[in-house]
């Protein structure tokens, strides 16, 4: 595996390095706690054709994700473990002004196994992997054991209502969110001076709804130090991707 790692690594290397030479890419990464690369997503200055992997501990990668700005609209969101690992990642794709769409959600475990995964689209129905899978490999689904109720679960289309901070303090912060009904899900995202950030998110299948009600927020430092000094303004709403079933819910971030 390790052999295998390298030679996908430099091959990936090598694919960038050649393609840079014609087009410039745009790539944010994430860490674990030790340093080592968590998440990497790469886009070409075009829009389109770019890739986003997540990686565990070993460095194995264990999800792989095709993102894109252009022609396809297709984008990943990742929640991450209290040691930088990937916790969540949902992906959404859909043609540029087509009415085909595609999504997945996926949930990993703090060693990078992942434990529970759906997927829906345009034509089909909701898929599940109920048990952990024992080792990182690439999504293969496996087909409904019970189609009936499987029937019942596709006529629901999946909200998405997304929490956004704009930071508009003169320092940058850190968000740590932990949802009221499970403790488990929680997370924490850095927020640089000036800039908008998503910070968290819930799906439900018939409705949006202000993220706010299912989350407490704690605005801190960057090296934790809480903040009580500020507020959230009333969300602004961004209705630009309701095509994705997606709605955003911006909170300006001020001084009392």
């Amino acid at each position: 595996m390790r052999l295998e790692l390298i030679f996908i690594s430099l091959l990936f290397i090598f694919q960038n390095t050649s393609f840079a030479q014609k087009e410039k890419q745009n790539c944010t990464k994430t860490y674990f706690k030790n340093g080592k690369l968590s998440t990497i997503e790469c886009l070409p200055e075009s829009g389109w054709g770019g890739k986003a992997y997540a990686f565990n501990l070993k460095g194995d990668t264990i999800g792989e994700w095709s993102i894109s700005r252009m022609h396809m609209l297709s984008s990943v969101h990742f929640s991450f473990h209290a040691n930088g690992g990937v916790h969540k990642a949902d992906y959404s794709s859909h043609p540029d002004a087509g009415i085909q769409w595609y999504r997945s959600y996926s949930v990993f475990n703090e060693e990078g196994l992942r434990t529970d995964f759906w997927e829906m689209k345009d034509d089909d129905r909701v898929t599940f992997i109920q048990e952990p899978l024992e080792k990182p490999v690439k999504l293969e689904v496996p087909k409904p054991k019970e189609p009936v109720k499987q029937e019942v679960i596709a006529c629901a289309i999946i909200y998405s209502s997304e929490l956004w901070v704009d930071n508009r303090l003169n320092i940058p912060i850190k968000i740590t969110w932990q949802s009221v009904s499970d403790s488990t899900n929680k997370g924490e995202v850095l927020v640089p001076k000036g800039k908008r950030e998503m910070i968290t998110y819930f799906i439900l299948a018939v409705q949006y709804d202000e993220p706010l009600k299912g989350y407490r927020l704690k605005v801190s430092t960057v090296k934790g130090k809480e903040l009580d000094n500020v507020k959230l303004s009333k969300p602004l709403i961004d209705e630009s991707r309701l095509k994705e079933f997606k709605k955003g819910y911006v909170y300006m971030l001020e001084e009392k």
